[in-house]
């Protein structure tokens, strides 16, 4: 796949993401996105690494910035400083993307259905609630590479504001939906 591919795709998914969900911010996308790559093999290929909230990918924040740039979506700070409000841009066509469809494409092995609806669960999860998911998960890895207890304990002392119930009810969680 080219870069230009590659990019092709990953404007795509931003602009689904944002069509699809009502207030959404720089910190969301970032998380939403590292569960399709990382948890449902959408071919992406950001780098991730641990961040103050969670994991975070500097190329990521680079196709926000072309996102816009573009015109398919507009990036607005919080009046009150509380991070970005990301919106699609209205009454735009869609010739640009009209070559690229996600169920078309031959990498993308994952339904539409369950990319749209991993989308919808994500994206109406509290911020800190998908912080502390994304991070469990970046420090365990895909099926539970760690013991249970050694994650909890990482997690714990990289995120001290999340108390150890909250820690281990959210290792659960992913653990039943097989996340981990």
């Amino acid at each position: 796949m080219s870069s230009e591919q590659l990019m092709t795709r990953r404007i795509a998914f931003i602009e689904r993401i944002v069509r699809n969900s009502e207030d959404i911010g720089k910190t969301k996308i970032q998380k939403i996105l590292y569960f399709l790559q990382e948890s449902l093999d959408v071919p992406l290929n950001f780098r991730f690494r641990v961040h103050y909230f969670g994991p975070y990918s500097d190329g990521l924040d680079d196709a926000l910035s072309l996102t816009k740039s573009l015109g398919r979506i507009d990036i607005q700070p919080d009046r009150d400083g509380f991070g970005y409000h990301i919106t699609p841009v209205a009454g735009l066509s869609d010739a640009y993307w009209q070559e690229y469809d996600i169920s078309e494409d031959p990498e993308i092995e994952t339904s539409v259905e369950n990319i749209d609806s991993a989308i919808e669960v994500l994206s109406n999860l509290a911020i800190s609630q998908i912080e502390l998911y994304a991070t469990i998960h970046f420090i365990d890895g895909p099926k539970g590479r760690k013991p249970k207890e050694q994650t909890i304990e990482t997690v714990g002392k990289l995120k001290p504001k999340f108390a150890a119930s909250q820690i281990e009810d959210a290792y659960d969680t992913l653990k039943q939906v097989n996340l981990i």
